[in-house]
């Protein structure tokens, strides 16, 4: 009878020790869970004729998945696109180059930031992961609050989007990129006065010892083949692109499953009887915009259905609300901010939103539109 080597059984017992840490890491879980994700999604899409047709009977349940698959559609390339632009801001760009380009005067910097949604056009789905990177790459709050609300409606994508579902209406058109403007600037300082009276300070939660690790590995990565080379880097950016995409997407799939579950139980009926008061239009308009969850691409498309039983001001409200703060933006917030800013942070963007469309409703703009 032949003998078990014991040099394989040591190497045996390492490889069971090293996965066990592994597990114990939460990497191996972590990456399994992905993967089961990805797998589940493809099946969903693949067979989502199959399983509508077996659920035709259950009304609600078929129009939820459809709602929850849109929304999931919608937004995910979207997510994938501000993951890889947070990766190449945390592996290419350097502290020192982004603290650069912030002006030092806080009011320049906030004009400045509301116009980036130019140069990169993304809705609001892409906007969270490049603010978690900024933030750790040591950009001012008020800054990156303000690219976070400016940048998905003022972009030349959300414009033209909203032109098109508008186009015989063009004070409607304005007055959400000057209002989307107005709002940007008005959070941004509001946001930096906390700040400097120590409202809101610590606002970030800890790094995880997983987002540390794959840190590690890639400054080892770069210091080992040299950051001159931009090839050397794209492990690393594949590395922080990955981490990213996991930590919001997860908050991301709450969010969407949530916002289509609202999308059933908040009464219509009731909030088109409501639509014609001019200030309770707005709280309306406003709540049903978080809890909508509609990329900015496409929402305007929906508020043109509630020309004729909405006000003016609470169609812009619905219109610039959304794009700033809706539930799947702010589950995913809560992968990088604490809750207290993320409720402080949402307050806000409510009452200016409010204030902006009662400008519109109770002044001649509102009876121009």
């Amino acid at each position: 009878m032949r003998l078990f080597p014991l040099t394989q059984f040591r190497e045996r017992k390492y490889i069971f020790i090293t996965l066990m840490k592994k597990i114990k890491e939460r990497k191996t879980v972590d990456y399994i869970f992905s993967a089961l994700v990805m797998v589940s999604f493809f099946m969903l899409f693949l067979f989502i004729d199959d399983i509508l047709g077996a659920l035709t009977p259950f009304t609600f349940i078929n129009a939820f998945i459809v709602t929850f698959v849109s929304i999931i559609l919608e937004a995910l390339p979207f997510l994938l696109v501000g993951c890889i632009v947070s990766a190449i801001l945390e592996v290419y760009i350097s502290d020192s180059a982004i603290a650069r380009f912030i002006p030092q005067n806080k009011f320049i910097g906030v004009i400045v930031t509301s116009l980036l949604g130019l140069l990169f056009p993304v809705c609001e789905c892409a906007t969270v992961p490049i603010v978690r990177r900024l933030r750790k790459k040591g950009v001012p709050l008020y800054i990156a609050i303000t690219f976070m609300v400016a940048v998905p409606i003022i972009n030349p994508t959300v414009i033209l989007s909203t032109s098109y579902a508008f186009w015989d209406r063009p004070l409607i058109i304005f007055l959400r990129v000057a209002c989307g403007f107005i709002g940007a600037i008005t959070i941004g300082l509001l946001i930096s006065f906390l700040e400097s009276k120590k409202i809101v300070k610590n606002v970030m939660l800890h790094e995880n010892k997983k987002a540390g690790l794959i840190n590690a590995q890639t400054h080892e990565h770069e210091e080992g083949k040299g950051k001159k080379n931009i090839l050397n880097r794209l492990p690393g950016l594949f590395h922080h692109a990955g981490l990213d995409f996991y930590e919001t997407g997860r908050y991301f799939i709450l969010g969407a499953f949530l916002a289509s579950l609202l999308h059933y139980i908040i009464p219509k009926d009731i909030l088109l009887s409501l639509g014609q008061n001019k200030f309770i239009s707005l709280i309306i308009m406003g709540i049903f915009a978080f809890a909508l969850s509609v990329c900015s691409e496409a929402d305007a498309f929906i508020a043109r259905k509630f020309v004729s039983q909405f006000t003016s001001g609470s169609l812009v409200v619905f219109l610039i609300l959304g794009p700033m703060i809706d539930i799947k933006n702010t589950l995913m917030l809560a992968s990088a901010f604490k809750a207290r800013f993320i409720i402080i942070l949402g307050i806000i963007i409510f009452i200016v939103c409010v204030v902006l469309g009662s400008i519109i409703n109770f002044t001649p703009m509102g009876d121009m539109v």
